[in-house]
């Protein structure tokens, strides 16, 4: 089953008979809403029973291709720009026009969590360190490495141009990016650390003329910015 949106439309192809399975009009029914309405992106999960479409008017829903009468529906705030379910680990992300990220869990459809610090149009994200981590790229000429657990941003960095969109490599090492303004391209090299535990010893010092046992830590290595700019 193939899924598309076009003309405020979203359509459900089935590939195999090469017809029309449905066709239905955007997220309202009142047809004065519909005239102002945009179903502009949509994300299928990995077994392709299911589907998340988002409109400008901030509405996302959820739909069973079988039974397309009742979605479940999130209201967010501002324009849903892009959305993707992730293969491998069972999540939605969902982009804003208000410049925030929201991971939204499909079991019972609701924000698990929404990542603010943009201060421009986000125009790329993609989750990687398996799925621990989210790159996302802005108009406001900064990227971002986020922290999904947390909702934290682990470091940001500012280039000269807006970063348009980007892409990693299979290990997710190196990064490629391409800006408005300028036909050159940046390479960046991705650093992520894991905070080392501090280890224990066990020694022993003199106090008051009695021998005690105490505990001393080590010091533990100076952490590294996640970012490394190659040219």
């Amino acid at each position: 089953v193939l899924y598309g949106c076009t003309n405020n439309k979203i359509f459900i192809f089935d590939y195999f008979s090469s017809k029309y399975y449905k066709t239905f009009l955007n997220h309202h029914k009142i047809k004065e809403k519909r005239k102002n309405c945009l179903v502009n992106t949509l994300s299928i999960n990995k077994k392709g029973n299911f589907f998340v479409s988002g409109c400008l008017h901030g509405t996302l829903k959820l739909w069973k291709w079988k039974n397309l009468e009742n979605p479940k529906k999130i209201k967010l705030k501002g324009k849903i720009l892009k959305i993707r379910w992730t293969k491998e680990c069972d999540f939605i992300l969902a982009i804003t026009s208000f410049h925030n990220v929201h991971v939204i869990l499909p079991e019972n459809f609701s924000i698990k969590k929404s990542l603010r610090g943009h201060s421009g149009q986000i125009t790329e994200f993609k989750p990687f360190n398996n799925y621990r981590n989210i790159i996302t790229t802005s108009l406001d000429n900064s990227i971002k490495i986020w922290n999904l657990v947390s909702g934290k941003i682990i470091n940001s960095i500012f280039c000269k141009f807006p970063v348009v969109s980007f892409d990693m490599d299979k290990e997710s090492k190196l990064l490629a990016t391409a800006h408005s303004f300028t036909t050159n391209l940046g390479f960046w090299k991705i650093l992520i650390y894991k905070e080392e535990k501090k280890e224990k010893n066990n020694c022993f010092k003199e106090e008051n003329g009695t021998i005690i046992k105490i505990k001393t830590r080590k010091n533990g290595s100076k952490k590294k910015k996640p970012f490394s700019k190659k040219i």
